[in-house]
């Protein structure tokens, strides 16, 4: 069905002129809205540099009683003015910016001080105390209410409060406290000098920066009050802002100790911009606030004169761009009209002729090169379309052939995973039925070990009750060589013992038969009797024990015997690879929740490859530097279990030719444990 054009359509020139319009003014919009935010980017990024150094300058008017009542007290003290009183109190008498100053003794008692009666607000005593315990200088604010402050001082009181136009409670008396310690000639702290400057009502620091920055203001505060500064409002009488409370935005962002940087409505029509840090005390609690800022009404004022400049000149420009668009338009909309006509007519033909094309190519050669590219393209597009229905009909053919394939195809990889499942199926049984088989040869193997552990026990027992007996001589004296030949029987059947004795705790612990006798255990008792054993086989190899214990041991819940048996173990292996001159060390550390057992030694070490299997059973290296005897690989097997039967783990380090450290890891209360009261 053919679709007509509408009658009354928009002509192309008019909805070019709209589209040039609507693009110019969003063009003109986000050009001036993009010009403007860059010139109050710019204006605020000057703004907050110029508060950043007003802030920085303030800092610095703050500091300078630090620097010079520090400097002018390290004199007096290095001078040695502590041990004549009169004098100091001559000298600092005359520093006018200390309105407190005092001297204590070690014990922190005051031994001068200009207030009546020598006593000193507390505050400003504990900050002289804490100088004297560290040694250093300090330099810090302190806020003392102002009742306190009139027990000491009534005159200092009165300086410190502020005049306000409602009553003002909540703030303090703020002072910048400088204290040096001094000593004897050996360096022994003997007491401290101190020197506190009020800032209440104090304007010299605000004085100070707008000498350095004019029109900007600075002022301190405590509670949220302001009590000092060069705030100015208002015209007859000037009101320096002293006694009037900061905004409650600014004093809860203080309050967290955070900085404050924006905008502080003062009054209903004058706003300043300002920047305002927390002051802290020695202890660093948020007592105060130093607070900077500048007048908004320039910056306001430019901004709004930028933005008019810009409006202008944009409307100008826009005006302009409307007449050039119109006559572009007109140029441009004819060959289009004449194009799509021809467009027209073939939409409504059945098929694509030849005819189209010549139609195509009788129109008139456009003005413009881009639609001299869309009439080109066009016919060219017509031309493709009738080659393009010619090769559709061989593409569905084909698409047809490659269906059929493809359900063959499909049929042949069904049958594949059905077979390939099938096959699956059986190598898992058969894996099964693997896993069985070796689940019940170990069970087999494990009762095996523990029933011939059993029964090798007692005759080894006789043989080591036998050979004590014949040692001690009951039966008669032997000869040297007896003696010898008994010896090598004892030791031979205590290592054979010993080996039956690993493989039966092997086997109770494969089945987990294993019961711990858990109780409460000191460590180092412990240690220290597997250390006596240790240490005879230790000084028969010239080899050096040490021990390092934790100087705060606490008690652990765990199997003392167990425990023992671990610890021997690891130290047998340490001393049995430690050549003679070696050390060995035992080192405990205990924490919140469990105590670190180490065991280093300065021996061959262990190759890396070995690393991975020294926990395996029955695993011995192969590679040991050392001759003799070597164990069977159970030792640190057995350990390790024993170990995590307790809640814990071992860990092994170790570098070949530099040694071995054995950490085990145990928690204080196991998890079967209830804890103790």
């Amino acid at each position: 069905m053919s679709r007509r054009w509408r009658t009354g359509a928009d002509s192309f020139s008019s909805l070019w002129l709209r589209t040039q319009i609507l693009l110019m003014v969003l063009f003109f919009g986000l050009f001036i809205a993009f010009d403007i935010s860059i010139i109050f980017t710019r204006l605020d990024r000057n703004i907050e540099s110029l508060l950043e150094r007003t802030q920085t300058i303030s800092w610095q008017a703050m500091d300078r009683f630090f620097v010079a009542g520090e400097s002018a007290l390290a004199s007096l003290a290095a001078a040695g003015a502590a041990d004549d009183l009169s004098a100091l109190a001559r000298a600092l008498d005359h520093q006018e910016e200390m309105d407190i100053w005092f001297v204590t003794d070690e014990a922190g008692q005051i031994r001068r001080s200009n207030l009546a009666g020598g006593s000193v607000p507390p505050q400003l005593v504990a900050v002289a105390m804490s100088s004297l315990s560290s040694g250093a200088r300090l330099g810090v604010f302190e806020l003392v209410p102002l009742d306190e402050l009139a027990a000491h001082s009534r005159a200092l009181a009165a300086r410190a409060v502020v005049t306000a136009d409602e009553p003002a409670t909540g703030y303090g008396a703020l002072f910048q406290v400088v204290a040096v310690p001094y000593g004897d000639a050996e360096g022994t702290g003997r007491g401290v000098l101190a020197a506190a400057h009020l800032l209440n009502n104090d304007c010299s620091v605000a004085r100070q920066v707008r000498s350095a920055i004019p029109d900007s203001f600075s002022t301190i505060s405590t509670g949220g009050l302001r009590i000092a500064g060069n705030l100015e409002i208002g015209e007859a009488p000037t009101y320096r802002g002293i006694g009037r409370r900061q905004p409650a935005e600014l004093t809860a962002t203080i309050q967290r100790g955070e900085r404050y940087s924006g905008r502080v409505a003062l009054t209903d029509d004058l706003v300043h911009l300002v920047v305002s840090d927390p002051i802290r005390n020695g202890q660093g609690e948020v007592i105060g606030a130093l607070t900077t800022g500048h007048p908004s009404q320039g910056l306001a004022t430019l901004k709004r004169d930028s933005s008019v400049y810009i409006l202008l000149s944009a409307l100008l420009s826009l005006t302009a761009a409307v007449i050039v668009s119109a006559f572009v338009s007109q140029r441009l909309s004819m060959p289009i009209v004449r194009l799509g006509n021809v467009a027209h007519r073939l939409s409504e033909a059945e098929e694509v002729q030849m005819a189209h094309v010549q139609m195509l190519n009788g129109l008139p050669e456009p003005r413009t090169a881009e639609i001299g590219y869309l009439q080109t393209y066009f016919t060219q597009a017509t031309i493709a379309l009738y080659q393009k229905n010619r090769e559709i009909m061989g593409y569905l053919k084909r698409s047809e052939e490659d269906r059929t394939r493809l359900q063959q195809l499909t049929q042949r990889l069904q049958h594949l995973n059905e077979t390939l499942e099938a096959k699956v199926e059986e190598k898992t049984l058969e894996l099964r039925v693997a896993m069985l088989d070796l689940m019940e040869s170990n069970k087999l193997k494990d009762r095996f070990l523990a029933n011939t552990s059993h029964e090798l026990r007692t005759p080894l027992n006789s043989i080591l009750g036998f050979s004590d007996t014949l040692l001690s001589g009951i039966y008669g004296e032997l000869t040297e060589q007896q003696q010898a030949r008994v010896r090598i029987i004892r030791e031979s059947a205590g290592y054979l013992l010993q080996l039956i004795n690993d493989l039966l705790d092997m086997a109770v612990l494969a089945q987990g038969k294993l019961q711990l006798d858990l109780q409460e255990t000191d460590l180092h008792l412990v240690i220290d009797s597997v250390a006596v054993i240790a240490r005879q086989q230790c000084e028969q190899k010239a080899i050096l024990l040490a021990l390092k214990l934790d100087e705060h041991p606490r008690p652990i819940t765990a199997d003392p015997t167990r425990l023992k048996q671990v610890l021997y173990n690891v130290l047998s292996n340490a001393v049995r690879y430690t050549p003679a001159g070696g050390v060995i060390t035992i080192e405990t550390c205990f924490t919140p929740r469990e105590v670190r057992l180490s065991v280093a030694d300065t021996g061959i070490g262990i190759p890396e490859p070995d690393l991975y299997h020294v926990f395996d059973e029955f695993y011995q290296a192969e590679n040991r530097s050392l001759t003799g005897q070597r164990g069977v690989g159970l030792g640190l097997p057995l350990s390790k279990k024993l170990v995590e039967a307790h809640g814990g783990h071992i860990e092994l380090r170790s570098r070949l030719g530099e040694g071995t450290t054995v950490t085990i890891h145990l928690p204080l209360q196991t998890a079967d444990s209830e804890p103790k009261e």
